[in-house]
């Protein structure tokens, strides 16, 4: 079950008319932050693939404690935005705009703001504003994925994934193989589904991974 609700231990998901309304999830390794999907949907989301896009890069100049409620959002085709101006228009797709605009608030902006340069090859040098956002919800809010066999939540009944590590979750199934079970199955899986698979079969994909993205 997701949940739109901070108060509970589910999954909060984001839901904007920037995005068509189709939910969205946020997720979190370490520094990372990623904009996901809480089910799989279809085309919009490939077998495995669940992460829409990475937020931020990660900032090693500040505490980690600190890192894990705020990211600067890395977007080089943001458009700028302004909640006067913006409130009656539809910007499908922009990120800020998803997360600023959801139903359900998950972020704020804190009112900072900085000049970076896009890293991307198409518009490389190119220099666009930077904002930084606060996540509101707990952690418990964030959607998960286990570390061992790359299985996310949603994927059938939801239940919670539980911590197995340092911001490291794992499935019911890998916790009850165990830690080195898990480990050698989950390292044969891997190369199979995403090395061996996608190189001989062009209609298998590679499963994404919010601890090798």
């Amino acid at each position: 079950m997701m949940s739109s609700s901070t108060n509970s231990n589910q999954v909060v998901t984001l839901v904007s008319r920037h995005s068509a309304f189709l939910p969205f999830s946020l997720s979190r390794y370490r520094r990372q932050w990623f904009l996901t999907y809480p089910r799989p949907y279809g085309m919009t989301s490939p077998q495995g693939q669940r992460i829409h896009s990475m937020l931020n890069i990660p900032d090693t100049s500040v505490d980690e404690a600190y890192a894990r409620r705020h990211f600067w959002l890395y977007d080089p085709d943001s458009l700028p935005y302004s909640p006067e101006k913006d409130s009656d228009e539809r910007f499908i797709g922009s990120r800020i705009h998803i997360l600023l605009d959801s139903e359900t608030p998950v972020v704020k902006l804190t009112g900072r703001t900085r000049t970076e340069q896009s890293k991307s090859p198409r518009d490389y040098g190119k220099e666009f504003t930077c904002y930084e956002f606060e996540v509101l919800i707990p952690d418990e809010g964030l959607l998960r994925q286990c570390y061992y066999c790359f299985a996310w939540e949603g994927e059938g009944p939801m239940t919670r994934f539980t911590a197995c590590g340092d911001d490291v979750f794992w499935c019911e199934e890998c916790k009850e193989q165990g830690k080195v079970v898990a480990s050698v199955s989950g390292i044969a899986d891997k190369f199979y589904r995403d090395i061996l698979a996608p190189t001989f079969d062009r209609n298998t994909v590679a499963r994404d991974s919010l601890y090798y993205y």
